[in-house]
């Protein structure tokens, strides 16, 4: 069973990783370079406090900073052992749901893309970066759960994006989608997030008005 992740712990969470890399994954040796990461999801949102607790870590590894840490080495072995390595200590050590990769999140194919960040945390071995509030919506759209309306509605009500801002992003990522059927659903779901602006306000809005906050 895994532990609940309160946003107030996060800190504290990646200061712990942070030693973790030195000891274990450099073996007691000052890193060369710092690596990135993404922190996307519950854990941009319990960063920027405004999501206090969290079931798991999300994070994406930013493949192109694999050349700060080993340069002559095969890019995605290095980001493959850092995923592995940061699974072992949240999964294992911590007891702490993870999602880790160097890939994608939930369906996007994010390797090699520019994902927005909204600034960023920086430790010895990682510059921890927070997703951008409009690329987290975007990246919610695919499986649109319970949990990610509400996240949703969280990150809107933070972002200033305007409506042609929020589509023009979409059909960016939409070519980073893995199927088809995930591109038609994704479709499906973006209207359906334009259409259902009125649970996010108590005074309705039209679409083209719901990203004016």
């Amino acid at each position: 069973m895994h532990k609940a992740v309160y946003s107030n712990q996060l800190m504290s969470l990646f200061k712990q990783l942070d030693k973790r890399l030195i000891t274990k994954f450099y073996n007691f040796n000052f890193p060369p370079g710092q690596f990135d990461i993404v922190a996307m999801g519950g854990t941009a949102l319990g960063l920027l406090n405004l999501k206090q607790v969290s079931k798991d870590i999300d994070l994406f590894i930013q493949i192109g900073s694999m050349k700060n840490i080993a340069p002559n080495e095969n890019a995605i072995e290095v980001a493959e052992r850092l995923a592995n390595f940061i699974r072992e200590h949240f999964d294992g050590s911590e007891e702490i749901g993870i999602d880790v990769s160097y890939e994608g999140i939930r369906g996007w194919n994010l390797m090699g893309f520019k994902v927005r960040t909204c600034g960023y945390f920086e430790f010895d071995c990682f510059k921890l970066y927070i997703l951008h509030p409009l690329d987290l919506c975007i990246t919610k759209v695919p499986r649109f759960s319970p949990e990610d309306t509400t996240d949703i509605e969280v990150a809107i009500k933070f972002s200033d994006a305007t409506p042609v801002q929020l589509e023009r992003r979409f059909y960016e990522y939409l070519n980073q989608l893995r199927n088809p059927r995930e591109v038609e659903i994704s479709r499906a779901n973006f209207e359906k997030l334009k259409a259902i602006n009125s649970q996010f306000s108590p005074n309705p809005r039209r679409w083209w008005q719901f990203w004016r906050w």
